[in-house]
């Protein structure tokens, strides 16, 4: 009963920080449809590869965050464990700040160079104050994270995106510049550090010790270059487009990365409370629930995401239609990609948090750097058209999807070689039979589509559920879905009980 209820509880859990997760991406979506339909391809792509620039810097923290978190999660002292990482993060925040001005110091002054547009450089300089605003609240994400305290981890990016949109939708319906939208992601910034220092300040915090600074230094080393190489490799698609082509073609890209998003938070939303779980298992030696938990995820994961891929790849036209406009339909293929790039990308992330929670970091940072450096080549070598009178594939927003893809595809055959020699865990060929499913839904589609084309949003709602039923059909036949799983996913949702447990760490 004691292992029933730890999976129950991780799942319980997870469950609530995918509502959390999934209730930002709807809104960020209702304010990015507001953004891409009013001020079209171009503003999507300014902001975009604003993101993506500072990103580079600002989405790392050379393992600190990993590291606190396993302190924290391994019972270590949280008063020591607090101040150290305020300590750091407060370092790297300005070496960051201090490398991004450096840099655009030398781009403008130095190589003479400027901007597509000159309101780029003041957009920048905003997404950067959020980039700030956003690392510093990641001190109470990655305590409470340690903590397992779901609820307090994740509410304030919720809070932060709900004060984010309203602004969005003025901007987008007055018809502001994009300077007045990229200060709306300030706002949303500073409400997510608000949060998080209302709900820290109850924490003592100690001075750090040079034996807690190398314990984390120690912890952190062998994730800092995987964390590095993955901040450039996530980042840098958007820079290269702008570099190599436009900001139109970027909109393309980033346009189709906000549709797909919503594949990934199934995923995301188990890193919070995974990697201290399987840290907590480890640290007791329970491997058998390490593998129980990780096939779990896996299984679940592509018994989800597989029919969202069907609907984005044989359906792109009319969702790219219905979602964000007519302006971004040269972005089909883009989105059909960027969808399967999504499934691998969430099933790796179970097996590398595995890797992480059994004190490996090595190991996921091999298959970190793995996956940035076959991206990283590859975006060189399909976005542009040419390089020093070099002739290259030259496929843009299309080549940096497709990088994307093949490189997810190497981390996903290499964390499962790590995985299989760590926990003995072996490929479920559930897997396969979801795919089976799949097939047949896309057949579905393709046949329907000969005499029904969904050209609004109710057409392409009764669509989709009926391409889900026959999913569905074909999982209960095949005996892969099965009253309990319909009994797992209804006591996940079982509103008293996740209202208790909200109730129980809010309150403690």
């Amino acid at each position: 009963m004691k292992e029933d209820s730890d999976l129950t509880n991780v799942a319980r859990k997870s469950t609530f920080i995918l509502a959390i997760k999934l209730a930002v991406v709807v809104l960020s979506y209702i304010g990015f449809m507001f953004i891409a339909r009013y001020m079209g391809a171009e503003i999507v792509g300014m902001i975009g590869f604003a993101l993506g620039l500072v990103g580079v810097l600002f989405q790392t923290d050379f393992g600190f965050g990993k590291a606190h978190n396993k302190m924290i999660s391994a019972g270590e002292d949280p008063k020591e464990c607090l101040g150290t990482y305020i300590q750091i993060k407060l370092i790297l925040t300005l070496l960051f700040t201090g490398a991004l001005l450096g840099g655009m110091y030398i781009w403008e002054n130095v190589l003479g160079h400027g901007y597509e547009d000159p309101m780029i450089r003041s957009v920048i300089f905003l997404i950067l104050g959020y980039y700030i605003l956003f690392g510093l609240s990641k001190i109470a994400f990655q305590t409470f994270g340690g903590l397992r305290q779901s609820a307090k981890q994740q509410m304030p990016e919720l809070i932060g995106t709900a004060a984010r949109v309203p602004i969005m939708f003025y901007v987008a319906i007055a018809s502001l510049s994009v300077v007045a939208l990229a200060f709306s992601y300030v706002v949303s910034g500073f409400m997510m550090l608000l949060i998080g220092i209302l709900w820290l300040r109850k924490f003592e915090v100690s001075r750090p010790t040079k034996k807690r600074m190398k314990a984390y230094a120690v912890f952190a080393a062998p994730v800092a270059i995987y964390s590095v190489f993955s901040a450039v490799s996530l980042n840098i698609d958007k820079v290269a487009i702008q570099l190599f082509w436009n900001a139109t073609e970027v909109g393309y890209f980033y346009g189709m990365q906000r549709v797909t998003i919503v594949m990934t938070m199934l995923a995301l939303s188990l890193v919070p409370i995974l990697f201290p779980s399987v840290s907590h298992f480890h640290a007791n030696r329970r491997l058998r629930k390490i593998r129980e938990l990780l096939s779990t995820a896996e299984r679940y994961i592509s018994m989800i995401l597989v029919p969202m891929v069907v609907v984005f790849c044989i359906l792109s036209e009319p969702v790219i239609h219905i979602m964000v406009g007519d302006e971004f339909l040269p972005a089909t293929i883009v989105l059909a990609i960027l969808s399967i790039y999504a499934l691998f990308f969430s099933l790796n992330i179970p097996h590398i948090q595995t890797l992480y929670g059994c004190n490996k970091p090595k190991l996921g940072a091999r298959v970190g750097i793995s996956i940035a450096l076959t991206n990283t080549v590859l975006l060189f070598i399909l976005v542009p058209r040419e390089i020093f009178g070099f002739q290259l594939f030259g496929w843009g927003a299309e080549g940096a999807a497709m990088a994307s893809l093949l490189s997810v595809i190497v981390g996903f055959l290499l964390s499962r070689y790590y995985t299989r020699r760590l926990v003995k865990v072996r490929f479920r060929g559930e897997i396969a039979k979801h795919w089976l499913a799949g097939i047949v839904m896309a057949i579905f589609f393709i046949f329907l589509s000969d005499y029904y084309y969904p050209s609004r949003w109710f057409d392409l709602i009764i669509f989709i559920a009926g391409g889900l039923l026959c999913y569905l059909g074909i999982m209960i036949a095949i005996k892969e879905f099965t009253k309990k799983d319909v009994f797992f996913f209804l006591d996940l949702l079982n509103f008293k009980k996740m209202k208790n447990y909200l109730r129980g760490e809010l309150k403690s």
